[in-house]
């Protein structure tokens, strides 16, 4: 499920900052329904991706000193960041088929 696959995303980039170090929160996403889960519009139903939607809400709720109000993009406004994704993705998959270490820092996403 794609929606389950965003969450999951979303719990591990939200770790790897936390790790990190930051401590302002800014997200955006072309994901109309997540948006709207995360900001208590739409119910979350499935069980499996209940889950998800916890882990997300507490890394929101306590893993930051401040969390802007996750905000919806539409997917042409969000090109860049689809981008940038699909980059880091590439990164860590050749970093794991090359059995290296990926430190992830502020400036290393």
């Amino acid at each position: 499920n794609w929606l389950e696959t965003a969450y999951a995303g979303l719990c591990e980039l939200f770790e790897s900052l936390r790790r990190g170090g930051v401590k302002r929160l800014h997200v955006e996403s072309s994901s109309i329904i997540l948006v709207r889960q995360v900001q208590g519009q739409y119910n979350v139903v499935s069980k499996r991706l209940l889950k998800l939607f916890w882990q997300t809400m507490k890394y929101v709720e306590v893993g930051f000193d401040h969390v802007v109000p996750m905000k919806y993009v539409s997917p042409t406004q969000n090109r860049r960041a689809d981008e940038l994704a699909k980059q880091v993705v590439g990164m860590r998959q050749s970093c794991i088929t090359q059995g290296l270490a990926l430190p992830i820092t502020k400036n290393n996403p």
